[in-house]
């Protein structure tokens, strides 16, 4: 089974509310679920278990300008990862010279004939080398994120790019596979700041997701006084609400 491009979720910035924001972290967890559970239907050691899962494109509207991120939702324990963007019209089309800007460690989503690859990698300590900050010193929040959204559109640099890369990684990436870290990430996301240690997205990274219906409702140590939502990215969530428009 190759890698599958799904329907495209789209997400206006620069005015969204806290719920908005949380909605858009759900959705894509749900996505990464469900295109967990069909890919799954291959098979241990099947041909689609092993080539990973699938693409799912996120529409950003910043004001005026339009992104289009690929989100890899891939399976196991890896969760979903930001492999690659390009510009785009408001309808979603992409200009004839538009190119998909993708991570060297990945792919080029399919179907896709005008790529380039960057000069970095996909995962948190490239992306991290790459922009030259760590990720517990990032600036996150809705103001940053729109920050993120321009320094992609514009691709001028490969520090600026990957800088943006990271803050949308932590901010849609990591907060769709720990819903404790949405539960954090939502305080902020008006007025803007970093993590604290005690939940900054380093330390989630290590974490495992919630484990099903009997899941604690606290979590202990580090993630003390964090919500956790019960999920688990293991199985398909059938019958759960998305909104496609936001």
């Amino acid at each position: 089974m190759q890698a599958a491009m799904l329907k495209p979720v789209s997400f206006s910035s620069a005015y969204a509310s806290v719920d908005e924001y949380r909605l858009l972290t759900s959705t894509i967890r749900s996505r990464a679920a469900d295109a967990h559970g069909i890919f799954s239907m291959a098979g241990p050691g099947g041909e689609g278990h092993s080539r990973g899962g699938a693409h799912l494109p996120l529409r950003i509207q910043l004001r005026g300008l339009f992104i289009e991120l690929y989100i890899e939702l891939r399976l196991q324990d890896a969760g979903p990862r930001i492999i690659g963007f390009r510009n785009t019209f408001e309808n979603g089309q992409a200009p004839p010279e538009a190119y998909v800007r993708h991570v060297r460690d990945a792919a080029a989503p399919p179907g896709i004939s005008r790529t380039q690859e960057l000069p970095f990698g996909g995962r948190h300590r490239d992306l991290e080398t790459a922009a030259g900050v760590r990720r517990s010193g990032i600036l996150l929040g809705r103001r940053p994120l729109g920050d993120a959204v321009m320094w992609l559109h514009r691709n001028r640099d490969p520090k600026s790019t990957a800088h943006g890369m990271l803050v949308l990684s932590v901010m849609l990436c990591e907060a769709a596979r720990f819903p404790a870290l949405a539960d954090a990430m939502s305080r902020i996301w008006m007025t803007g700041g970093r993590l604290p240690d005690a939940v900054g997205a380093e330390k989630f990274s290590n974490r495992h997701p919630s484990k099903g219906v009997g899941a604690p409702k606290k979590e202990r140590g580090p993630y003390r006084g964090l919500v956790s939502t019960p999920y688990d990215l293991r199985f398909p969530s059938w019958g759960s609400t998305e909104q496609e428009r936001m």
